[in-house]
Formats: structure tokens, C-alpha cells, sequence
């Protein structure tokens, strides 16, 4: 039974090429130094064979596990090793083709804003405080346009009245993509000598992606470059009241991507990568207590500060240096 319904978990989590040998599953089954478990005493006393049962189901879940691990380590082994460096052009996935507003067939003015709104998009003309972008909630923002490579962007309010695809900015998307345009329109000194753009990362299947088993696609992808170097950044702006095991992996990345990092340079020499996690929520409201140094460690930036994003930046340059 318990080979049987590893099987199962093999086809529902898409493991189509790893192979399950019952000898296996035994040799782990009467190992115990690879997991450790916790659990009332009582629950090991086997009286009938519903205890049996249950005593099957916490095996089928450390089993389900350990494979989960074997197959993801053996997965980021292949794909490091398939690791390609390519030029982005207009045609990449990740480009916003178009936009999709859903909009309540009653509301009549709704659908007018959205036609109004559609035209404005295909003529190139946008003002931001247009009483049909109040209506519907949604908002451009012309100044990002000098950052993000894909035009249009736009983001939604908090009362947003219509669907929207792809998800539109949220307000802390939209805060970081407004503070990176301020910096390059600005010519801020961290950016003196390079460019700076940005795009907004799309997810299920069209973005890219990392730790396939969480899904996580961080939210924007960054250049910094000049003449010679290019650092590509992978920014992430999101909460971390709860610092549970998908917000610790994506901290993670910002030391695992060296890794990646090593291989990329392999393939091109002035090719830097860089992750961070831009936190929504101030350093204080944590249920972790660590110093804002510790944080900074691990690529955690806090989007309170006002200088947030040029401290990211700036980090980013000086880890190149010392990487280099």
C-alpha cells in the first residue's frame, strides 16, 4: 500500500522521470536518520489496525518528502547545467502584450471608462488623474516609463472594480517601480555612468521562475549596466509577517543565486546576478527578532526606509566587487 500510494504522489506532483524502487522505500523505512518526528508517545502503540493505518500515512508523508527533496536537488543539479545566456528582445513571454478588463455587463459607465481607457492605451496618451481611471481604479504612471522596458504599466487601487489581466501593480509594486524612476530620472549617484531598466515578471509559465515545487516568481526583473558589466536583479516586494518556510526560501535565494551566479559567469564574464526581498512589512512587526544588519545579510530591505531601494542598488554594486 505504501509503494502503491508513493506512486500516486509521484503522478500528482509530476515526478515523471524519477523511479521508485520498492527496496528502496524498505531501506528507509527501517533507517531513522533522516528525519526526525514528533508526535504523542501514545500514537506508536499499535491496539488494532486503525493505528496501523495511521502509522502508513506519516510514512507515506516522510517518504513523500524525502522524495520531494531527491527530486528538486537532482532537478537544480540539471538545470544549472542547462543554464543559457540570452539576449531579451520584444518577443520574449514576458512582454505585456495586452491587457484583459472584465467589467460587470451592468454597469454601463464602467464599460465606457474601460473603451476610453483601451483608446488612450493604443494612442499612447495617459493622465493619471483622469476621471475614468478614478472609476475604474486603475492607474499609469508615464514616469515609470523611463525604467520599465514594456509599455504600458499599470497598477490598481485598492477599491479596484474590475478584473484585470495580467495582475496589475499592486500599491507596493507600484511604490518600488515609482522609486526606481526616481532614481534614473533623477541620475542619482549610485546610477551615475549606467542605465537602469526594469520589467514586471509574469508568472504561470510566461515569467521566470525559481524552487519550482513553491512556484515563485520574483516580481521584477532589473538591469543595472554600462558599457561593460551588466547586473541583473531579481526584486521580490512582499510581506513577511508570517516567516514561514516560502518566505524563508525566497530569502535563501539571495545566497543561493551565487550559484547560479558561478555558471552564468562561465557563459558571460560581465554578467552579475543579485536577489532581494523588498519587505512590506517593517522590521518591527517580524515575528523573528533579528538585527536590520542581519536582515540586510540575507538580502531583506525594508520598504519603510525611504532610501530602501538605493541601499539595494548599492549593495548590489558592492557585492559584484567582492564576488569579483
Amino acid at each position: 500500500r505504501i509503494y502503491d500510494r508513493l506512486l500516486l504522489r509521484k503522478q500528482q506532483r509530476g515526478w515523471r522521470n524519477l523511479i521508485i524502487e520498492r527496496q528502496t522505500l524498505e531501506q528507509l523505512l527501517h533507517s531513522d536518520d533522516w528525519y526526525e518526528l514528533h508526535l504523542p508517545p501514545e500514537r506508536l502503540n499499535l491496539t488494532g489496525f486503525d493505528q496501523l493505518r495511521r502509522l502508513e500515512d506519516i510514512a507515506v508523508d516522510l517518504l513523500t518528502e524525502y522524495a520531494d527533496r531527491f527530486w528538486r536537488k537532482q532537478r537544480r543539479r540539471w538545470e544549472h547545467q542547462e543554464i543559457e545566456v540570452a539576449t531579451l528582445d520584444e518577443d520574449d513571454p514576458n512582454n505585456i502584450r495586452s491587457y484583459q478588463l472584465s467589467v460587470n455587463a451592468a454597469q454601463a459607465q464602467l464599460i465606457e471608462d474601460a473603451k476610453t481607457l483601451a483608446e488612450q492605451v493604443r494612442k499612447g496618451q495617459f493622465n493619471e488623474l483622469a476621471d475614468w481611471h478614478k472609476n475604474l481604479q486603475i492607474g499609469t504612471f508615464p514616469e515609470a516609463w523611463a525604467v520599465h522596458a514594456y509599455k504600458p504599466l499599470l497598477y490598481a487601487g485598492k477599491e479596484q472594480v474590475v478584473q484585470l489581466s495580467p495582475v496589475p501593480l499592486d500599491e507596493s509594486e507600484r511604490q518600488v517601480v515609482h522609486e526606481l524612476a526616481r532614481l534614473a530620472n533623477n541620475q542619482d549617484t549610485c546610477l551615475q555612468g549606467k542605465e537602469l531598466f526594469l520589467i514586471r515578471n509574469l508568472t504561470r509559465g510566461r515569467g521566470l521562475s525559481f524552487f519550482d515545487d513553491y512556484h515563485y516568481y520574483p516580481d521584477f526583473i532589473v538591469w543595472l549596466k554600462d558599457a561593460v558589466v551588466q547586473h541583473l536583479m531579481f526584486l521580490d516586494p512582499k510581506g513577511l509577517s508570517r516567516f514561514g518556510d516560502r518566505e524563508r526560501q525566497k530569502v535563501r535565494l539571495h545566497h543561493e543565486i551565487a550559484e547560479v551566479e558561478k555558471r552564468v559567469r562561465e557563459l558571460d564574464a560581465n554578467l552579475h546576478l543579485h536577489a532581494y526581498v523588498l519587505s512590506t512589512t517593517p522590521a518591527s512587526q517580524i515575528g523573528v527578532n533579528r538585527l536590520r544588519s542581519e536582515w540586510q545579510q540575507d538580502g531583506v530591505y525594508f520598504l519603510d526606509e525611504s532610501d530602501c531601494i538605493q541601499q539595494v542598488l548599492n549593495n548590489a554594486l558592492g557585492l559584484a566587487v567582492s564576488r569579483t
